[in-house]
């Protein structure tokens, strides 16, 4: 008996080319999805509703829901924004030469990094109170930068005692935080001109 459109053969269920278009086409809409949640998001609607995500998407909330639940939905379109940003998160690759021109490559670095997703940094902070797998991801994004900067600052850092060095780095890496840049920039309404600067002073300051 031959198989029918799909690759069904009726006595042996789909054939393997079916089942990887079918998955094909699954993973296509999910990504739909994901682009469509990550998108809103982007455009300032940091927690969109299913309803917001079906129009963007074109994707039924019936197959949404089939995908995704609704961490799984923040979870997935965040991580698409990191894959995505990848090349602008962390510090500059370059370590050596005079503290002022290391503290000017940081924090242009850093300041271009947080303005250009300022508002996924909102919304997985929103998404964090209630996704532990999220504020694990936060949290450990966290320890990575302050080990960065930790080699970032090294020939400074390295004049320290213990004490004082670990102290230091608590400081630098709260200071350049989102939620450090987020302060400045949203609640007291200072441009990313004067957050540089504002940085600028402040690392020099604690590292001369």
């Amino acid at each position: 008996m031959a198989a029918d459109a799909e690759g069904t053969d009726p006595g042996r269920g789909p054939s393997p080319a079916a089942v990887r278009r079918r998955q094909g086409r699954v993973e296509e809409k999910r990504l739909t999805v994901l682009r469509a949640t990550l998108d809103l998001i982007e455009e300032g609607v940091l927690d969109p509703t299913i309803q917001q995500i079906e129009e963007r998407s074109g994707v039924p909330e019936r197959s949404i829901f089939r995908y995704f639940d609704k961490e799984e939905l923040a979870l997935g379109a965040l991580a698409l924004a990191a894959e995505e940003f990848h090349a602008t998160r962390g510090v500059p690759q370059t370590r050596g030469g005079p503290l002022e021109r290391r503290i000017v490559h940081l924090v242009e670095h850093r300041i271009r990094s947080l303005s250009s997703m300022a508002n996924l940094g909102r919304a997985s902070r929103i998404r964090a109170v209630d996704s532990p797998e999220l504020d694990r991801q936060i949290v450990g994004n966290t320890h990575q930068l302050r080990d960065d900067y930790a080699l970032f600052f090294e020939p400074e850092l390295a004049r320290l005692g213990d004490d004082e060095r670990y102290e230091l780095l608590d400081v630098i890496t709260a200071l350049l935080t989102f939620e450090g840049y987020d302060v400045l920039r949203r609640r007291l309404g200072r441009t990313d001109d004067e957050i540089a600067s504002t940085w600028g002073t402040a690392l020099h300051q604690l590292l001369s």
